[in-house]
């Protein structure tokens, strides 16, 4: 079965076409990202929760070097704030009258694979990969494109997804301790997590894949589908 995953607008796919690949291997590189604060009030001279009457630049803008983010025009002066980096904008706190910007680091980062098997395809924006013996199944919802390794008991967790029918918070808890790295389950996890999360649509779906066993998984988030495969 083929399989597509998304490549980021700002990664590049380190993966060729007729690749055979294993999970761990250096997959997306891309800039290194790193938040900024501007203390934008404190340099107008305003009060923080008039922030946006002086703003020029708002959540979600790109900013580069020298763009004009905020002014305050008074009597006798008028004060302008330009930006000292390029980034997007991520938030605007009117309790502290801060700007966060989210601007490229100097390094690059490497993601590795959260897959295996063989690429079919790639261009700009996806990547195709055959996977052997896979069963597909919909999802209620995802948190990220992910994959691994699946255990379906709790021992033995440490880098691997855990899948169960339901997670208790002390279980989960106890596999992001132990070195889980996601989860996929029946129902709502208890607790939050920062770890990928995967929920199934159908109950029957369950007992399926509990029969197969596959001892690999693969989520893509945009077609809500997890793969179980060899």
């Amino acid at each position: 079965m083929q399989v597509t995953l998304t490549i980021p607008d700002d990664a590049k796919c380190l993966l060729k076409a007729g690749q055979t690949v294993d999970i761990g291997m250096p997959f997306l590189e891309k800039k290194e990202t790193i938040t900024v604060t501007l203390e934008a009030a404190s340099y107008l001279g305003i009060a923080p929760s008039k922030i946006f009457n002086h703003l020029r630049k708002f959540v979600g803008d790109a900013v580069n070097i020298g763009d004009l983010i905020g002014i305050n025009k008074g009597l006798l002066s008028t004060k302008k704030m330009k930006s000292k980096f390029s980034g997007i904008i991520k938030e605007i706190d009117h309790t502290t009258g801060n700007i966060i910007i989210v601007t490229a680091g100097s390094a690059n980062m490497v993601q590795k694979t959260f897959f295996r098997g063989e690429i079919s395809a790639v261009n700009k924006q996806t990547i195709t990969v055959e996977l052997k013996k896979s069963r597909e199944f919909p999802l209620q919802k995802s948190t990220a494109d992910f994959g691994g390794k699946v255990l379906y008991t709790e021992d033995g967790l440490d880098g691997k997804i855990f899948f169960s029918e339901t997670i208790t918070g002390y279980l989960q808890q106890k596999a992001e301790a132990i070195g889980a790295t996601g989860f996929v389950t029946l129902t709502h996890l208890n607790e939050q997590t920062n770890l990928p999360f995967a929920q199934l649509k159908n109950i029957a779906d369950s007992k399926k894949i509990l029969d197969l066993q596959l001892p690999y998984c693969l989520i893509n988030r945009e077609h809500s589908t997890i793969y179980f495969y060899e």
